[in-house]
Parts: structure tokens; sequence; C-alpha cells
């Protein structure tokens, strides 16, 4: 006897796939991916805002770097300039300092050298400044503060050696047109 094909049964497992009715709610699965994927594009952003804010903060310390190193190099020059000086050259010395300086300052510096100018000549007087070492105290990308220690070899008639002082300046340096003037000078 032969037996008749059978139909299989149906099954009632709920791990049958079936038909998604509308409402249904995702499998936890699709679930867990979607929300991985959402917190993964949420890092990326974060991560791109940082490298962002960082980038522009490194380019603007490179800028205030670069700022600091040319307003130091003009600050060490435009020290001795201020500190050398030869009774019989005091136009040229005086226009040295002058020519790097803002219109405030030299100002300032043509009031005093109005001053000196006749007692340096009087006393024969003449100083040759070295400038021995220089820093930063601070600054942006406009103007910066330098410290300076400054060799002053000083010569006066009567005396067979020059007499040897360290002056100590704070120069504020502004920038002017590509260049760095002397803005002020203090002894300190």
């Amino acid at each position: 006897m032969t037996s008749a094909p059978t139909e299989p049964e149906e099954s009632t497992d709920s791990e049958d796939v079936g038909e998604i009715t509308p409402g249904a709610q995702r499998p936890p699965r699709r679930r867990g991916m979607a929300v991985a994927v959402a917190v993964l594009a949420v890092l990326l952003a974060a991560a791109a805002t940082l490298a962002v804010v960082w980038g522009l903060k490194l380019h603007d310390r490179n800028q205030v770097s670069s700022a600091e190193a040319a307003a130091l190099e003009a600050a060490r020059m435009d020290a001795a300039y201020l500190t050398t000086y030869d009774y019989r050259t005091l136009t040229d010395d005086f226009a040295n300092v002058e020519r790097n300086s803002t219109p405030a300052f030299r100002q300032k510096f043509q009031q005093s050298g109005s001053l000196l100018r006749p007692a340096l000549a009087k006393d024969r007087a003449s100083a040759k400044g070295t400038v021995k070492a220089a820093a930063i105290s601070s600054g942006t990308t406009s103007r910066v503060v330098v410290l300076a220690f400054v060799d002053q070899n000083v010569l006066t008639p009567g005396s067979d050696q020059p007499q040897s002082v360290t002056t100590r300046l704070e120069l504020t340096m502004v920038a002017s047109d590509g260049r760095w003037l002397m803005d002020d000078v203090r002894l300190i």
C-alpha cells in the first residue's frame, strides 16, 4: 500500500519570519545596528570638529610664534641702537632709533634726545651696547614685549678704560607695515 503524500504541517514557532505588518517593531538586531550607526556618526562629527578646532589653534600659535621671533630679532637690534652712541655721530645714532620707532615713541625719544645731546657732546661720551640676552615676555601677532639684557661699555674723557654697565630693558614692539617698531622702552 502506498500512502498518500502528506502536506507539511504549519509551524507555529515564533522564529518563523512571516510578513511584517505595519506598526510592528523592528527586530532587535536592526534597532541595535541603527543605534550603532547613529553613535558612530556623532563620534565622527565630534572628532572632525575637534580636529578643526585644534588645527585652528595650532595655526594661530604658529602665527604668534613667527611674530614673536621677528619681533625678538628687531628688539635685539633696537636695544643695541638705544645703547650705542658716539658724540661725533649723534645725529646718525639717534636716527637709527627714530627710524625703528612708532610715531608716539619717536616723539618721546626726540624730546629726551634734545636734552641728552648737549650733555653727550660736552662730555664727548660714547658707548657701545651689546645685547647679551633677550627673551619674549608676552606676545600676539601684532604686539610683543621683549626683555633685553645689554652690556654697555661707556667711554668718557679722563677715563682710560670704558666703564661697563649692564642695562635691562623692556621693549614693547608693534607690527606696522610688515616691520616691528619700538612703541615703548622701559628700564627695568
